[in-house]
């Protein structure tokens, strides 16, 4: 048997040495970074569902509340824009508006009701209304307020005018009222 010199066992040793080394880099370290990396991106996935809930928590901390609260908005949107139209429902609470703020009801025109393209149905009414400035500025406030039966009225257009000095004032408006469901009655 051959007898190995110092040179050749210290290269052998080191070849093994590479060898093993390049073996714990493949089949350990690459491993472990991967893991670590899922790992990592778990926790971070993680994190975020826990904002997300804690977020939520925060926001709805008082759920008798919050259902309260959304049980009073939904009444609202659906006197605000209701399933039908009620043309007289709407005529007489303009009616009955117009009476409280000192105003003559002198004409009201509705046009026929139109379906809109994204299912809302749409009612244009001309009104014509005789009285003092100040009276004619509280009725409008009423219908920018909602205060018109809770619906909600779009102003088209308003032409005022007096025949005298010193005569009542005539307004005439052109209003518009929508419902979501088929053409209203």
């Amino acid at each position: 048997m051959r007898r190995w010199n110092e040179g050749e066992v210290l290269a052998v040793v080191f070849v093994l040495l590479l060898c093993l080394a390049a073996g714990w880099f493949c089949f350990v370290h690459l491993p472990l970074v991967r893991a670590r990396a899922a790992a990592q991106q778990d926790a971070e996935e993680a994190h975020r569902v826990q904002v997300e809930t804690a977020n939520f928590a925060n926001g709805h901390a008082d759920w008798q509340a919050a259902l309260a609260d959304q049980q009073q908005r939904r009444g609202f949107l659906v006197q605000a824009l209701p399933l039908t139209l009620a043309q007289g429902t709407f005529l007489s609470h303009l009616e009955r508006q117009a009476i409280a703020r000192h105003l003559v009801l002198s004409g009201v025109v509705p046009a026929p009701a139109e379906m809109g393209a994204d299912g809302v149905s749409e009612l244009v009414v001309r009104v014509r209304l005789v009285g003092d400035y100040f009276s004619l500025v509280d009725f409008l406030q009423d219908i920018a307020s909602l205060r018109i039966g809770g619906r909600f009225v779009e102003v088209r257009g308003i032409r005022v005018r007096s025949d005298r000095d010193g005569a009542p004032l005539t307004c005439e408006l052109t209003l518009a009222i929508f419902a979501l469901g088929e053409q209203g009655k």
